[in-house]
């Protein structure tokens, strides 16, 4: 899959071209013109595109919404560029973003919930690029950011070392 000005483009596993997907939105399809950092299909369907303008999900119907960082709005996604996103086991939806921390999608209200950035806050990121997101068997979800790994378990975020690696133990 790839994005340019004719919308969304599929290819099958040899290299075929199958039907594409341009959504009707202008807004949607002027983020979908940009650069495409991240796709995810959801268990629901939906396909998630993150961009360096913002978020594009496809529903299976064709529809779109679009998501955007908007500075009056806290429940906003905290920045336009997304380079990852990710579904938890238990159907959560985590998107990560260049310089402005992770997001917690809240399907009832389909809004955000951000999590602080900053080493000076205890619950915080180390670092607001998050560049990799991944769920452990235990649900737990391992966050890869500029600074260093954290691990968060029922939403308390816990931090690794200095150089991104856990502590050696003592010897």
């Amino acid at each position: 899959m790839g994005g340019n000005a004719e919308g969304l483009a599929r290819i099958d596993a040899s290299g075929a071209a199958l039907p594409g997907w341009r959504p009707a939105s202008a807004e949607a399809a002027r983020l979908l013109d940009g650069y495409i950092q991240a796709l995810h299909e959801d268990r629901g369907g939906s396909l998630w595109i993150g961009t360096t303008s913002g978020l594009v999900v496809k529903e299976p119907s064709g529809a779109a919404r679009v998501y955007r960082h908007r500075p009056d709005d806290a429940r906003s996604l905290s920045e336009d560029f997304v380079q990852v996103i990710h579904e938890s086991p238990d159907g959560r939806v985590w998107i990560g973003t260049l310089g402005r921390g992770l997001n917690e999608f809240e399907p009832r209200t389909r809004s955000f919930r951000r999590y602080p950035v900053g080493a000076a806050n205890p619950l915080g990121l180390p670092g607001g690029d998050v560049n990799a997101l991944h769920s452990d068997a235990r649900n737990g979800l391992w966050i890869g950011t500029g600074m260093a790994w954290c691990g968060s378990t029922r939403r308390r975020v816990r931090r690794g070392g200095s150089n991104g690696l856990p502590r050696a133990p003592e010897r």
